[in-house]
């Protein structure tokens, strides 16, 4: 599994795992982030330096650009999956999403994971296979 982090500047980086929780990338409210850049066709999410960005990293910045969460957790749980129909060598394929955000107030559950998947839908084009999603308002358990 990879383990990414958002600094206090924006930046998502890997580090190693510690402990025996499972990583994930983390965004709180309060971490400023710039807007993600897209090219002319919207699909490759794109760093300061124009490189593609890893598909956790595309997550990450796509949800919180469109979703302003409280709270987001993306967990490349791929190599769970390995030999699995839709899997790949290198990972990047199978993620568990638990975002809060205001925009779920008053959404129905499918609205939210239609709404959650629409924004993803570039990622799923590129090799995105799976996505455990928990969509929740602020508030709620």
């Amino acid at each position: 599994m990879t383990f990414m982090t958002a600094g206090a500047d924006g930046q998502v980086r890997k580090r190693p795992p510690s402990g025996k929780s499972p990583p994930v990338a983390r965004v709180n409210q309060g971490i400023s982030a710039r807007a993600p850049a897209y090219d002319m066709v919207g699909r490759d999410l794109l760093n300061e330096g124009a490189e593609p960005m890893i598909m956790q990293e595309r997550i990450v910045a796509r949800l919180r650009h469109a979703l302003d969460p409280v709270s987001l957790e993306v967990a490349d749980e791929s190599d769970r999956h390995a030999g699995h129909p839709g899997a790949r060598e290198g990972g990047g394929t199978h993620y568990r999403v638990r975002v809060v955000s205001a925009r779920f107030e008053r959404v129905s559950r499918v609205e939210r994971h239609r709404l959650v998947y629409d924004l993803l839908e570039a990622e799923f084009a590129d090799g995105l296979h799976a996505l455990a999603l928990t969509a929740k308002a602020p508030g709620e358990p």
